[in-house]
């Protein structure tokens, strides 16, 4: 017991820790027509990056008026403005920070990623001042990269909703008020999110899961913004009765203006099924 204990002690003390990585400062002049900056890729160690930290000095200069609520950028795998990217990690639109004239300000974003990056990749940085003819000075660019351990929210759990390889129908077109769904796996990812469907102000998902686990649907009020990270936010704080159809269970209950979580498993094709199909198969070899 005693040497079993040593190796579980220096098992831990050898696994690798999770760690952020943060790229040198630089300074940009970023105008209407967008530039990309290579981060090189190469220099991130590898690890799973979902998350990140960046902030700009923003200042206006004297060309087109710039305001600081049209400073965006994202992260892609290539170059955005010239390049052929096929990733987007991250493109969270304006600053929560910014606003709309051209003093000064600082601008934070802070977020998951779309996409984890992996590190080692390409990374890119793309930015935009998205006003016509216009430019400012984005100072002291700083960008960390994290790896962060997502939680899944306090939630209702329904139970199995169904299989793998088959569609599951979430809705909630019994409820009273103007709904939006989201939906969400267990590391966080979203995976598809609705508000109007069939000309109601319901929501409803039609979604095939490809994976066994259990997953997270947040059903919020019209307006609702949901993001990577379990990240359900804004919506009208109205209440109102919902309704939710998942599969073949439901959950009803009041809606009190805040967006409620709900849990449910998603379980293996039944054997049966896979013999059938070999049945199938079998039958067919015969003739």
């Amino acid at each position: 017991m005693k040497k079993l204990a040593v190796l579980l002690v220096v098992a831990v003390l050898a696994a690798p820790a999770m760690a952020d990585y943060t790229f040198p400062l630089f300074n940009q002049v970023v105008d209407s027509t967008g530039i990309s900056i290579d981060l090189n890729g190469a220099s991130v160690p590898a690890g799973a990056y979902n998350a990140y930290d960046v902030t700009v000095d923003w200042g206006a200069t004297i060309n087109g008026n710039p305001w600081s609520n049209e400073a965006i950028w994202a992260f892609t795998d290539d170059a955005n403005f010239g390049g052929t990217p096929t990733v987007f990690y991250a493109d969270p639109g304006a600053s929560p920070d910014s606003q709309s004239n051209g003093d000064p300000v600082t601008l934070t974003w802070s977020g998951f990623m779309d996409t984890p990056y992996m590190g080692g990749d390409p990374l890119w940085f793309n930015a935009l001042q998205t006003f016509g003819g216009s430019d400012a000075t984005w100072d002291n660019i700083s960008i960390t990269l994290l790896q962060e351990t997502i939680t899944p929210p306090a939630s209702i759990y329904l139970g199995v909703a169904g299989n793998t390889g088959v569609e599951i129908d979430m809705n909630t077109f019994a409820s009273d008020f103007d709904t939006e769904l989201g939906l969400f796996n267990s590391g966080g990812d979203l995976l598809a999110n609705n508000d109007d469907a069939g000309g109601t102000l319901q929501s409803q998902l039609l979604y095939t899961f490809g994976e066994v686990g259990t997953y997270y649907l947040a059903l919020g009020r019209f307006n609702t913004i949901y993001g990577p990270g379990f990240s359900a936010t804004g919506g009208t704080t109205v209440g109102g009765n919902y309704d939710l159809v998942v599969g073949p269970l439901g959950a009803q209950g009041t809606y009190d203006g805040a967006p409620i979580w709900f849990s449910f498993d998603i379980v293996p094709e039944p054997a049966s099924l896979v013999l059938l199909a070999f049945g199938g198969l079998a039958l067919i070899r015969r003739r």
